[in-house]
């Protein structure tokens, strides 16, 4: 069985470029010359609706399969990056609650020889390693597929919650 045409498209081209559709008619009549039908893979109402575009009626036709969705597969390598960069940005806006640019700039207040700064750097770097920890817990139940990917609103929720500022 040969298929010449695929789509309406198709056929409008045809119909809109005779030296395109005396070719596909040729084709039609020689695959019927040689008691093949032909398909053509689109759906049209009735044979009428095929005849009115100048085709012969005896042709064939399929309707066309049902659409079925496919799911999009997540790019984790790039949902990882996105919810890694939220972290950070979670982070950072904690430390500024603090007065600090960023948890980076605040983590460098460790060794502080103020109580307070060394005090709330150690407090911030803790809550750094705990959050982490909980990112990279959520990512590995995604991975194992003991969970879905959380909606990134709802993976920043469940990451722990920011300390007290500790009072040196």
């Amino acid at each position: 069985m040969n298929t010449i045409l695929n789509s309406r498209a198709d056929l409008d081209a045809l119909v809109f470029a005779p030296d395109r559709l005396a070719t596909a008619l040729a084709q039609i009549n020689q695959s019927r010359a040689h008691g093949d039908a032909t398909l053509l893979r689109f759906g049209f109402a009735d044979s009428a609706e095929l005849e009115a575009y100048g085709l012969a009626a005896g042709v064939t036709l399929e309707a066309p399969a049902p659409y079925v969705p496919v799911e999009p597969t997540p790019d984790l390598a790039a949902t990882q990056r996105a919810y890694d960069a939220a972290t950070e940005a979670l982070l950072d806006q904690r430390a500024a609650s603090w007065g600090y640019r960023s948890m980076e700039r605040a983590a460098g207040y460790a060794q502080s020889t103020n109580p307070q700064w060394a005090g709330e750097a150690g407090a911030l770097i803790a809550h750094r390693d705990a959050v982490w920890l909980a990112g990279y817990a959520i990512a590995s139940a995604v991975l194992a597929g003991e969970r879905t990917v959380p909606v990134l609103a709802d993976y920043l929720a469940e990451l722990p919650a920011m300390p007290a500022r500790p009072a040196v």
